[in-house]
This record gives structure tokens, C-alpha cells and sequence, in this order.
């Protein structure tokens, strides 16, 4: 395993930067994994509040289902008969 993928599993497991340096892995290292690491959740929370935001926006009363989905084609009509 190189160094960078040790410090980013030990950082995601929740060790501190501190922690890390004492252990012997260089400052530079952790200090740049650790801002890549807190890049990629910011965004990935970005992307999630974004996605809320938009899901919020669209109430049901607005949706109506399409003329296509009211009514059942023919061969499902015989299927669900058949069923009963």
C-alpha cells in the first residue's frame, strides 16, 4: 500500500493529522490527502443539498401521470385476469 492510500484509510477511519505525523508519515502528505478529502465532501454535500433543493421544488400536485400510464395495454389487461 503506498503512503498516500495508508493516510487517506487511516484519515477516513478517523485518525487525526496529528496522530499521523507522530506515527512517522510525513506532514506534506497528510496535510494533502487531508484537503482532497475534505474537497470531496464538500462537494459530494453540495451535490446532495442541490439535489434536495430540486426534489422540494417539485410538489405532487404539479406531477400528473401520463395519459399512456392511465390506461393498461391489452395483453397486461388479459395478464391480470388471469392472475385474479
Amino acid at each position: 500500500m503506498k503512503v498516500t492510500e495508508h493516510v487517506r484509510y487511516l484519515l477516513k477511519q478517523g485518525r487525526k493529522p496529528k496522530e499521523l505525523v507522530e506515527l512517522g508519515f510525513p506532514k506534506s502528505v497528510v496535510t494533502r490527502i487531508r484537503k482532497q478529502l475534505r474537497g470531496e465532501k464538500t462537494t459530494s454535500q453540495s451535490r446532495t443539498a442541490k439535489g434536495k433543493a430540486e426534489v422540494e421544488s417539485c410538489s405532487p400536485s404539479k406531477v400528473t401521470p401520463p395519459a399512456k400510464a392511465a390506461s393498461i395495454p391489452p395483453n397486461l389487461g388479459a395478464l391480470r385476469s388471469k392472475v385474479r
